[in-house]
């Protein structure tokens, strides 16, 4: 799956935030377009471009600990936003649209138990993207106020 750096949660054994999609075969295009791909994903795109499908677009754990009051994880994608496919589909598309992604993209999760989670985001571009924070939920959420750029 194309999904670095993404999370799911759930509380009390009930998905809150929990990737999208459902498989049922392996090559159908809700498969290839949805359950596979980034967008279904807590996790960002950047320009709207997701990860590419290719064991050469990877994340790693770089840190990681946990204690009887807090949790943390450090996790690492921004190899995983290389551009770098082995279709040739995918390679011709991205040299069409002059696309060339340079992200660097950590990700920071803080959990203090028992139920409040921090996540700290840091992105940076060699060039000006648009950043896309995605959030799954079954449930309907709204925030009210706020104001987002």
């Amino acid at each position: 799956l194309a999904d670095q750096n993404s999370f799911n949660i759930l509380y009390g054994g009930k998905e809150v935030y929990y990737h999208s999609g459902y498989y049922l075969n392996f090559s159908d295009a809700h498969n290839l377009m949805s359950y596979r791909h980034t967008r279904a994903h807590n996790t960002i795109l950047i320009d709207g471009i997701g990860q590419p499908f290719s064991t050469k677009g990877y994340g790693m754990i770089m840190r990681a600990g946990s204690g009887n009051n807090i949790s943390y994880c450090l996790g690492d994608a921004s190899n995983a936003y290389n551009g770098i496919s082995d279709d040739e589909l995918w390679i011709n598309a991205f040299e069409k649209a002059g696309i060339s992604q340079t992200p660097e993209y950590r990700r920071q999760m803080l959990m203090l138990h028992p139920n409040i989670i921090l996540i700290y985001d840091e992105l940076e571009a060699s060039s000006s993207v648009e950043w896309e924070w995605l959030l799954h939920s079954k449930s309907k959420f709204n925030i009210e106020g706020s104001t987002f750029s």
